[in-house]
């Protein structure tokens, strides 16, 4: 065999190597960017029932609204004498300071509700302006009763699909001149 017919097939074989190396590169930068891409999206999650049908995913991101009917939720099950606690939406905290005012307020005959009128962020905290309910009997009495919560952010569940858990409730206290 001559030298240049040998040289000849290398020099073709090393362009054809070059080639497909470079073609494999392309392929493999397109899979990954394509991976990339469909790992980005959204899940799709398939309820098994009697009929399957692709469920919505709820976006991680809170309202204000929602915010605001997790607070209202949460401070009718921490206050209002006559709401049973759900799991996930009071701390162990509250739910032990429920219990002690309720046996508190089970001694005296009372029974107590909130009424919440507004709501007001700042920052990691909210003002609560609410009125206390108390009951006795027949007879009503509405007190002021300004609170200041914390929250605190935790996963969705079913149980609880707010994703968030009322931590601390503090009333304020109101100098009387």
């Amino acid at each position: 065999m001559r030298f240049d017919v040998a040289w000849g097939k290398v020099a073709s074989e090393n362009y054809f190597l070059k080639v497909m190396i470079i073609g494999l590169l392309l392929l493999t930068a397109f899979f990954g960017i394509a991976t990339l891409k469909l790992s980005l999206k959204d899940a799709l999650v398939i309820d098994r029932g009697c009929f399957s049908k692709a469920n919505n995913i709820a976006s991680t991101e809170r309202t204000s609204l929602e915010t605001e009917a997790f607070v209202r939720e949460s401070l009718s099950q921490r206050f209002d004498t006559e709401v049973e606690v759900l799991d996930g939406y009071i701390s162990a905290d509250e739910k032990i300071l429920k219990i002690q005012e309720l046996k508190d307020l089970e001694t005296k005959g009372f029974k107590q509700k909130i009424v919440i009128n507004s709501i007001q962020s700042e920052k990691d905290l909210f003002k609560v302006d609410a009125d206390r309910v108390i009951r006795v009997g027949e007879v009503r009495s509405a007190f002021k009763f300004p609170l200041v919560i914390k929250l605190e952010s935790k996963s969705r569940s079913q149980g609880n699909p707010y994703g968030l858990m009322l931590v601390k409730s503090e009333v304020i206290k109101t100098e009387k001149k």
